[in-house]
């Protein structure tokens, strides 16, 4: 596709002039256009270029992609690599690694001046910069913009202030005033006060100095014990997505646990299965329980699992909508691809017991009958994170 039909396509999905049906179609022609010397994986990650920046308003999941006929279809488990994004987040806390010192202070005397630490960094960075862009081009984006955009705070061609991270934010490691602040390097980077014209921006969020902000970024990178981030989400979204008829039990058991991921989009898949507690026939069902199994060994990982106590699924296990999800389910798993294992466990219409696994970082069945000693209470997530 040349360069000239790209901007149309993409000028196309941006438009707020388009309605969402008309978009799904400029998505399938888009892939016909493509399809016939790109692989699917280069097409499906061409296309989140465009739909899945930060900013973006239209969600286009797998599923959709998949639905054009000229596509293959769409295997489940998905085999993904989850503990490689963990593996390359690590970058920011390892103590052999100069990322590490974008959100940690450093004792004097090691780096002699700003643009030797951001050459530093910058050659750190051009070691995992595509590895990072093929897990999640989302969260590329967050961390390149955050590290490396001197034009944070700027306006772009469509009048948007440029910017990083879920809250839009509008200062990080390339703004100039960072750089000047550093022109002596008895200064640490995180006493750097934000500018009045950025505290006009971001303001609402109460960041005086570059130290918020980097607090702000670590803890879009990483659900932090210090913090308890986990936690505080699954109590929002409490709040903002079901009832006060709701209940939920379990909420300590998130507490005391770290792990990597892009906080902003498990948040987005959590808020889905939240959603998804009160629609339909789920709604009379309004007691939810969390539990956590943590694993370390020679395979470390907490899994999450969340119930709705007394729903199951009235579907057939061999239902298409089971086999090849649509709706809230399907974005879920869009979501959560290459951040966790993801599966669900339900009684089906013959009254027995079955996971769905449709993230795996093993290869597996999709469909498992569940030994009947398994103390199921009710219709189950279950989110797998690697440590």
């Amino acid at each position: 596709m040349d360069n000239r039909k790209h901007k149309f396509i993409t000028d196309l999905l941006e438009s707020k002039k388009i309605t969402a049906a008309q978009k799904e179609r400029v998505m399938k022609l888009a892939a016909k256009e493509m399809g016939s010397f790109i692989p699917l994986e280069k097409r499906v990650q061409k296309i989140e270029g465009v739909v899945f920046k930060e900013n973006a308003q239209t969600t286009i999941t797998y599923a959709k992609i998949k639905s054009d006929s000229n596509l293959p279809e769409l295997q489940y488990p998905i085999i993904h690599t989850p503990f490689k994004t963990v593996a390359l987040l690590k970058h920011f806390t390892e103590n052999d690694k100069d990322l590490k010192y974008t959100t940690h202070s450093w004792e004097k005397g090691k780096y002699q001046s700003y643009d030797e630490f951001m050459l530093k960094i910058r050659n750190e960075w051009n070691g995992i910069n595509s590895e990072l862009k093929e897990q999640s081009i989302r969260l590329h984006a967050k961390i390149s913009n955050f590290l490396f955009n001197s034009q944070l705070g700027d306006k772009n061609k469509k009048g948007f202030h440029i910017s990083w991270g879920e809250d839009n934010l509008k200062f990080g490691w390339a703004s100039l005033d960072l750089k000047k602040h550093m022109a002596d390097i008895n200064n640490s980077p995180f006493t750097c006060p934000i500018p009045q014209s950025i505290r006009e921006l971001d303001k609402g969020y109460d960041l005086m100095y570059f130290k918020d902000y980097a607090d702000v970024f670590k803890n879009e990178i990483e659900f932090r014990e210090d913090t308890k981030n986990l936690r505080k989400l699954i109590s929002n979204l409490w709040e903002s997505e079901l009832s006060f008829d709701f209940k939920i039990k379990g909420l300590e058991k998130l507490e005391g646990i770290s792990f990597f991921t892009d906080v902003q989009w498990t948040k987005e898949a959590l808020k889905q299965i939240f959603e998804m507690f009160s629609q339909n026939d789920f709604r009379h069902f309004p007691n939810v329980v969390i539990e956590r199994k943590s694993q370390f060994g020679d395979e470390n990982f907490h899994l999450i699992k969340i119930t709705q106590i007394g729903s199951n699924i009235g579907r057939s296990v061999d239902d298409p909508k089971i086999k090849a999800p649509t709706g809230n389910l399907a974005s879920i798993i869009e979501k959560l691809k290459n951040l966790c294992d993801y599966s669900i466990v339900s009684r089906f219409a013959d009254d027995k017991l079955y996971r769905i696994n449709y993230l795996s970082s093993k290869f597996k069945e999709q469909v498992e009958l569940v030994d009947n000693d398994f103390p199921n209470i009710g219709f189950t997530h279950e989110l797998k994170f690697y440590l």
